[in-house]
């Protein structure tokens, strides 16, 4: 979603600073890629609670921050 939506339209909008979101989707792919190099079902899923319940949640200010700048026609 980031990468189809926010990002694009932040950009277009010209409106702020898009770094934050777009280490935010280098954040996000190293995450998953630590959940699936993880050696075993058990440490994958010790993994995924942290993405979802930390780092998303982290992520999420930001995408927040861009949909309170960005024309809602956008």
């Amino acid at each position: 979603m980031i990468n189809q939506h926010v990002l694009p339209s932040y950009k277009d909008s010209e409106v702020g600073p898009v770094s934050d979101l777009e280490a935010s989707v280098v954040t996000l792919k190293a995450a998953v890629a630590d959940i699936h190099a993880a050696e075993t079902p058990y440490a994958a899923a010790t993994l995924a609670p942290t993405l979802r319940l930390e780092t998303m949640v982290d992520i999420r200010e930001f995408c927040d921050a861009a949909e309170d700048v960005v024309p809602a026609d956008m």
